[in-house]
């Protein structure tokens, strides 16, 4: 069986990449120091490899010590602390993940951040972000049962996969009472908005008084479209008589007063009708005297 060596290293957990690392190369037959910095040299990337020249550039002697020191000391500054406390306050559980493997990783990145932390205070750092880290249904259950009986981290990463399984089983038991929801909630669903259809049908109509049809949607007020409404002239305090010249047989003419537009109705002596709009911009100039009544604004 081939060994892989460790994925290439550029920044992170120098120390745990070089235990890994020492371990591939144990099984591997790789024991002499001269043989695993060389093979070190290539899997080192970007800030590390920076790190691992260094020390031929200084002249230094460059022993397996010398350079895995070296590479503690450079990812050791309170820069690379302080991100990995920001890593261990933002570890969550992913949705299918493993509370054990949380559990190992929040333990490494405590100890990254705050090695000199004593065990207690690490105990109940590590116990906290665990149980802030898991989803929430679990995180108060996880609460409940730590208040009535403290427990380490692992033994917190026990029970909460135990609670994970729980919670999960009841999920694929429940599938088919889900597909029955589903088709009382479709059934519903066509059932209202046959009500609707039906409701819409026998609803009246508020502008023809009929049925089947809303008021927005009336064909009357479609063929009234055409239809102009105009305000009553506001421009006499009394009954004025106007003659204007028009053609024969005009029943209506366009005069002027205090400059303001007005078409007249011709007084002709027989009922007259209001006229549309359109009709009014065809008047011809005017050729007969004529009495007006009245006025269209």
């Amino acid at each position: 069986m081939k060994i892989p060596w460790p994925k290439e290293f550029e920044d992170g957990d120098v120390l745990s990449f070089l235990k890994e690392f020492e371990a591939v190369a144990e099984l591997v037959g790789v024991k002499e120091p001269k043989a695993k910095l060389v093979v070190l040299g290539t899997l080192l990337r970007g800030r590390a490899k920076a790190a691992y020249d260094s020390l031929d550039g200084a002249g230094e002697k460059t022993t397996w010590e010398a350079v895995t020191g070296r590479l503690a000391a450079e990812f050791d500054s309170p820069v690379d602390r302080e991100d990995a406390l920001q890593k261990f306050r933002l570890a969550r559980l992913p949705v299918d993940g493993d509370p054990l493997v949380l559990a190992v990783e929040l333990t490494r990145l405590l100890r990254r951040a705050l090695p000199s932390l004593d065990e207690e205070s690490e105990a109940q750092l590590l116990a906290s972000q665990f149980i802030e880290s898991v989803p929430a249904t679990v995180s108060q259950q996880l609460k409940l049962v730590n208040a009535a009986q403290p427990m380490d981290i692992s033994e917190l990463a026990k029970v909460t996969r135990q609670l994970m399984t729980r919670t999960v089983a009841p999920v694929g038991c429940g599938k088919q009472e889900m597909s029955n929801v589903e088709k009382k909630i479709e059934e519903l669903e066509r059932e209202i908005a046959a009500i609707r259809v039906n409701n819409k049908r026998n609803d009246k109509c508020y502008a023809c008084g009929g049925t089947g049809h809303w008021k927005i949607n009336c064909p009357t007020r479609r063929r009234r479209r055409y239809v102009r409404r105009y305000n009553e002239c506001s421009f006499y305090p009394r009954n004025l008589g106007i003659v204007a010249l028009v053609d024969r047989g005009a029943v209506y003419t366009r005069v002027n007063i205090n400059e303001r537009d007005l078409v007249c109705l011709i007084d002709t002596g027989a009922a007259v009708s209001l006229i549309g709009k359109e009709q009014c911009k065809r008047i011809k100039p005017c050729t007969l005297a004529v009495h007006t009544i009245g006025a269209i604004c």
